[in-house]
């Protein structure tokens, strides 16, 4: 039971002035003192003329008896009967609504001054004259390139990406295939993990799904998700890169960070992005080949019929026979719940 006496009282200016006693922000009763005066209110509902030994019966600790009273008789919930240790409670049709609207009025208070508070929260920690720390931008893709190493090479369990569909990222796909291949490991050899999520425009690249499959042979586990605004490499929690060639190809203003606040921060919209993300997997896949597999990735994933067919070498007509196949073996009317159906099996 939240204490209807600690209110927002007063101008805005005396919220601010602590020395001000009226200065109070809504504060919820200790756990033990809330939950000894929600008991003995609902005892003095059940008990007309409640007393203490009636109280100390039920178990409610001699120490707790005073303090509770005393809150539920300011909260407007109990009252005196006219002679010592003896209470009555107010009616539950009468207290209750009173408490209500007692609470409505404390949280619309609050509510008005959060922005208020929240900027003198800020000035009084704000530190003008510095920028901010282990933040470095950067000028190139020359420099771009080399911090995207340089945060790889600092990882020592996982590397997080997205791609968006960046001028960075086309030419990443136009790498050789044994580059894509190579795994990801450490500098004493131990194997990385490696998580990225892909802009499904990435699909539209020629050769995309050769690229694909040979990165996922290298150890790497593949997601697609819609318009990815940006190219973030995020290592563990202690490095990122902020790729923002799409907004300017010369990889001016990309960013190279350490500031370990900010690296989480980027893990998690990255984190975010990929729960989002459609995965593509070929692991344990018995019920299907590895081209159907590969289908139905890019299939969950949006492409059309076309992009498929281009990307997996097959002809439309091919294309589009093997997807009713498929989802006549999953049970499914559409494309949709044809994707559906495979995440529920397993099959990507």
């Amino acid at each position: 039971m939240v204490n209807p006496k600690v209110a927002l009282t007063g101008s805005r200016s005396s919220l601010y002035d602590s020395s001000d006693p009226k200065a109070q922000l809504p504060m919820p009763l200790p756990a033990q003192l809330d939950r000894y005066t929600t008991r003995i209110y609902l005892l003095a509902v059940r008990t007309p003329g409640l007393t203490r030994r009636q109280m100390v019966a039920a178990g409610i600790p001699t120490s707790m008896i005073d303090p509770a009273i005393k809150e539920l008789v300011d909260s407007g919930m109990l009252r005196s009967s006219g002679s010592p240790d003896v209470w009555e409670a107010i009616p539950p049709d009468i207290a209750l609504p009173a408490l209500a609207s007692t609470y409505e009025v404390r949280a619309a208070l609050a509510r008005d001054t959060a922005h208020d508070l929240a900027q003198l929260y800020r000035t009084s920690r704000a530190r003008a004259e510095e920028a901010p720390s282990g933040v470095a931008v950067l000028s190139t893709t020359e420099e771009l390139q080399s911090a995207a190493e340089t945060v790889m090479a600092s990882a020592c369990t996982e590397v997080l990406a997205c791609y968006d569909d960046s001028p960075r990222t086309a030419h990443m796909f136009k790498m050789a295939l044994e580059q894509h291949r190579e795994r990801l490991i450490t500098v004493d050899g131990t194997p990385l993990r490696l998580r990225s999520t892909f802009d499904t425009s990435v699909l539209q690249y020629q050769g995309a799904g050769d690229v694909l499959l040979a990165r996922i042979e290298g150890g790497e586990e593949a997601r697609f998700l819609d318009s990815i605004p940006f190219t973030t490499i995020v290592a563990d929690d202690v490095a990122a890169v902020v790729d923002l060639t799409s907004f300017d190809t010369s990889g001016g203003g990309s960013l190279l960070i350490r500031d370990r606040r900010v690296v989480l921060a980027l893990r998690a919209l990255g984190e975010a992005w990929w729960s989002l993300a459609t995965p593509m997997a070929w692991k344990g896949l018995s019920a299907l080949d590895r081209q159907s597999v590969f289908i139905l990735s890019l299939l969950a994933a949006g492409a059309t019929d076309s992009t498929i067919a281009a990307q997996s070498g097959m002809s439309q007509r091919t294309v589009e026979r093997r997807v009713r196949a498929l989802m006549t073996q999953l049970g499914a009317s559409t494309r949709f719940q044809a994707g559906v159906q495979a995440v529920r099996r397993g099959w990507i």
